[in-house]
């Protein structure tokens, strides 16, 4: 696959943008591209952490035109007032991550040793998880998906949105997630800045549809704008 980027093809993806583009050329009509945000990274994952705006147009030969990625506004603004809104946005026990590796990148707060085994944020899960019948995972392990939860994606979704705790049917329902604390505020701050609200915050954030994943039969090009 050959990948592309130009201010032509992404509204507003401002001078930080570059790249060229290319056509996919032909393909045969039973081919499938499919591709997401967090790219570069293996199998099922999410952002390790944020170092680069990215975001993806995909477009077939029928027409259709797939957008993902951080919303135009986030492409537009400065580094540093991303890294600002961050800061402002997440609760405390969040808001190093947006020092932690500034001005290079946020690292999810799975990759953070405040929330890691020792860390003076470890136990940030512990009760909550515990109130939904979790009694062997981590808070590393539940932001990451891993342990128990590595073949349950249901319920480490429902963790990292805080809504493990409802009905079945309304733990999919975006108007509930986030919405009490513990929470991944990490992954709701790239929701709320990425197009049509789908990001990669944590594995399993395609439960329910959430996730920047997107696919077509017999693609025509894909943009892929960069910027910093």
């Amino acid at each position: 696959m050959h990948s592309a980027v130009g201010p032509a093809d992404m509204q507003g993806c401002c001078d930080r943008c570059t790249g060229v583009r290319r056509p996919l050329g032909h393909r045969p009509r039973s081919r499938v591209v499919s591709a997401d945000v967090p790219a570069g990274l293996p199998g099922r994952s999410a952002r390790p952490a944020s170092r680069l705006k990215l975001a993806l147009l995909l477009h077939g030969h029928d027409g259709s035109s797939q957008e993902v990625g951080e919303d135009y506004a986030t492409f537009r603004e400065s580094r540093s007032a991303t890294f600002h809104r961050f800061r402002k946005f997440v609760p405390a026990a969040f808001k190093e991550l947006a020092t932690d590796d500034a001005p290079y990148g946020i690292p999810s707060p799975g990759n953070d040793p405040t929330f890691q085994p020792g860390g003076r944020h470890a136990n940030y899960y512990a009760k909550y998880a515990a109130s939904v019948g979790d009694t062997a995972d981590s808070t590393a392990q539940i932001f990451g998906c891993a342990g128990t939860l590595a073949n349950n994606p249901a319920l480490c979704a429902g963790l990292n949105r805080h809504v493990a705790q409802l009905p079945a049917q309304e733990q999919t329902n975006p108007a509930h997630f986030y919405k009490a604390c513990p929470a991944n505020y990490y992954a709701e701050f790239w929701h709320k800045n990425a197009i049509n609200g789908l990001a990669y915050g944590f594995p399993y954030d395609d439960y329910a549809g959430q996730s920047s994943d997107i696919s077509v039969t017999n693609p025509k090009y894909l943009v892929i704008a960069v910027g910093w």
